[in-house]
């Protein structure tokens, strides 16, 4: 049988996969599922009742998805001008960015992403026969990760149909300054090309200068497409709801708004159940949230603690749930990674997310901090007998 093309990536396991099979892990420093790092048996009750509305018996699928979820979320996220036409519903941030790459490109545009970031980008792309064009972003201590903006503009193509910013970003937990937004709103309208913000993470910000905005909604003109999810606004990545708020000038607001209607009425993908749950769901928000940015900060004040005074360096992070912290280049980090798994620890090299350097681990900062604690100073242990 002949595979579509679009299959067509490496899939072989690599070194780092191939030690961790052959290992027992102790500590995980990568946990990232948030049913997994947080004992959530406490809110089962609210969480699972809100599943048995009567409503849910009776099918009436809407384009863009039930007008009540919508409707909550228009309000509820107290963003200025959404109403609830300018959201679409989706079973997941991957889905939708699917179909943003149907609704904006056709079969070989491009796409600009961030590196360093979350490797999913180049897979969804491809699916959809669309390219992926990195672009550069540039660490500077104290300040987190800046936009290249010379590496950027010569990224730009007459195939360019979209930008994609992750705010924070993942894993390297810094978001655009305001300035930075109002030069690729200006980009984006000299080169015609639509920004896509990826906000997951933007319920999570530890440390948010004051030129970082919480939220890239109403500050763009152009076309403007924001994510967000159950998946870590309420820890729930099981229940498979997402959203993406649209916006666009006012002469092309109709036939966005129809394109989106197009795409999400073909599929009709997210679950009545779980939109109806959602608004119940919500009550939890404040104690979920609090309950997460209480491990973050205790993680970032443990990763302080153990690093100080030592050969390693935590980069600047304004949120989110990962933290870089830069290495010795005493060996490489596939290198590095194989002994940690050796030693009963798992960890990511940063060369999966990117980055122009060797010398970089990546870590989540939803690990319980005795994990991290111990992960960490084995790792502090595999540096110093390379010294």
């Amino acid at each position: 049988m002949r595979l579509s093309t679009r299959l067509s990536w490496d899939v072989e396991e690599n070194s780092w996969a191939e030690t961790l099979s052959s290992s027992h892990i102790l500590y995980d420093l990568t946990i990232s599922n948030p049913t997994v790092a947080f004992d959530l048996r406490d809110y089962e009750k609210t969480l699972l009742s809100a599943l048995s509305k009567h409503e849910a018996l009776l099918y009436d699928p809407s384009p863009l998805g039930l007008k009540s979820t919508r409707k909550f979320l228009a309000e509820t996220l107290s963003l200025s001008s959404l109403c609830p036409e300018n959201i679409l519903l989706t079973s997941s941030t991957s889905e939708a960015y699917s179909f943003l790459f149907k609704l904006l490109c056709d079969p070989g545009d491009e796409v600009l992403v961030p590196v360093p970031s979350y490797p999913l980008f180049e897979y969804l792309a491809k699916l959809e026969n669309v390219r992926v064009v990195p672009y550069r972003l540039e660490y500077l201590h104290g300040k987190g990760y800046e936009i290249d903006v010379d590496f950027l503009k010569k990224a730009l193509s007459p195939y360019t149909k979209a930008l994609v910013y992750v705010h924070p970003n993942n894993p390297t937990g810094t978001g655009a300054t305001e300035n930075e937004i109002a030069l690729l709103n200006e980009l984006a309208k000299e080169h015609d090309f639509a920004i896509i913000v990826d906000e997951v993470f933007s319920d999570y910000w530890i440390h948010r200068p004051l030129n970082v905005p919480k939220s890239w909604w109403g500050l763009v003109d152009g076309p403007l497409f924001v994510l967000g999810g159950l998946s870590k606004s309420l820890l729930l990545p099981q229940m498979k709801l997402a959203w993406t708020l649209f916006h666009a000038p006012k002469k092309e607001m109709p036939s966005l708004q129809k394109a989106m209607e197009l795409i999400g009425d073909t599929y009709l993908s997210p679950s009545i159940p779980i939109q109806l749950a959602l608004p119940h769901w919500w009550e939890l928000k404040p104690e979920l949230n609090s309950l997460v940015i209480k491990r973050l900060s205790q993680n970032l004040s443990l990763l302080d603690s153990l690093l100080s005074n030592t050969s390693c360096r935590l980069q600047t992070i304004h949120g989110g749930w990962s933290a870089v912290i830069e290495i010795p280049r005493l060996l490489p980090e596939e290198k590095l990674v194989q002994r940690m798994g050796t030693r009963g620890v798992k960890i990511y090299p940063g060369y999966f997310f990117d980055f122009e350097k060797e010398g970089h681990v990546v870590i989540s900062l939803l690990t319980p901090p005795d994990h991290l604690e111990a992960g960490i100073e084995i790792l502090l242990e595999v540096i110093r007998e390379e010294m």
